[in-house]
């Protein structure tokens, strides 16, 4: 059987290769095959270190007949937890605790938060003084090793003034479990809240984990950058503050919802609407080419931090 590293910070839970083992030991005529031990990894990962329920959009690489037939063949271990559009499992014999259920639609995106953007008085908004999060495996290990000294109290170790351009610092924390919270201080250049604004907090956020790399003399493994959860920020000045944990939603999600724009009708109703997107009706096989490439670039699970700096950021 193929040994595959073990997760170092793992403690409730058995390693992967126990719990490989239990499976086979289990269901005796099962013999996984590479590409199911890749899979099953993968989702370990994810119901693991990210302390969430796996679901097709975790393989954007699969297509969705090809993730049915792995969820499928593998139903005896992988288990359905929420009969959600697309379906979110769960390894049996994983504890998770408190499990983030992935946010799978545009329009699961809450009223009250759309609420919020019709109080504002600035179109289109600008946002302030953003917070992040996500979860990290070696990081926290990396920082100790090269003599960052965490918190008594909280054992969380944090690293202050990053200056990630003339306009933003940062101040981050990694604590013990992983997680790594990023606040992004720019009250006097606020970032307007559009799809080319998420984009730049994106490229700050993929800048922080190449210093960490470099501050840890290591490379540490993490969320894809879009997946990164914003948790706090400002609007405006309209003294508008979004904090409340139901309103957690991704940076892709985010960039995806600031399509929208408010538009006054004659009539002085008020909608919300999508931005006209301006696509030629004919496209070569060239151009599909290239939206498909662009797909695949959009890693599926965990990745270095080296790697995840993409090309759709760089701009």
């Amino acid at each position: 059987m193929t040994t595959i590293k073990e997760h170092p910070n793992e403690k409730i839970n058995p390693s992967f290769n126990e719990l490989l083992t239990m499976y086979c030991n289990d269901r005796l005529e099962w013999n996984p095959t590479k590409s199911e031990k890749i899979f099953l990894h993968s989702c370990y990962n994810i119901n693991t270190i990210g302390k969430e329920y796996v679901s097709r959009l975790d393989f954007r690489t699969f297509s969705q007949e090809s993730f049915r037939n792995y969820a499928c063949r593998l139903s005896f271990c992988l288990k359905k937890v929420v009969n959600s559009r697309p379906p979110q499992y769960l390894l049996v014999g994983i504890s998770i605790g408190n499990v983030t259920i992935k946010d799978t639609q545009l329009g699961k995106i809450k009223p009250d938060f759309e609420n919020e953007l019709l109080r504002l008085k600035t179109q289109p908004p600008f946002i302030h003084d953003i917070k992040l999060k996500t979860q990290t495996d070696g990081l926290y290990t990396n920082l100790l090793n090269t003599n960052h000294i965490p918190n008594k109290s909280n054992k969380g170790i944090s690293i202050s003034n990053l200056s990630l351009n003339s306009k933003v610092e940062s101040n981050v924390t990694v604590y013990p479990t992983g997680t790594l919270l990023v606040h992004l201080a720019c009250t006097y250049h606020p970032i307007q809240y559009s799809n080319h604004g998420w984009l730049e907090v994106a490229s700050l956020a993929s800048k922080i984990e190449l210093i960490l790399v470099l501050m840890g003399k290591n490379e540490f493994t993490c969320r894809p950058v879009p997946d990164w959860y914003v948790t706090y920020y400002h609007f405006n000045k309209d003294g508008v503050i979004i904090d409340s944990p139901i309103h957690h939603y991704s940076i892709a999600r985010l960039s995806e919802h600031s399509q929208i724009y408010i538009k006054k009708l004659q009539n002085g109703n008020t909608v919300l609407r999508y931005e006209e997107k301006l696509t030629p009706k004919n496209k070569t096989i060239s151009d599909l080419q290239n939206e498909s490439i662009a797909e695949e670039n959009y890693s599926v699970s965990f990745e270095k931090a080296s790697k995840i700096y993409r090309e759709k950021f760089r701009h």
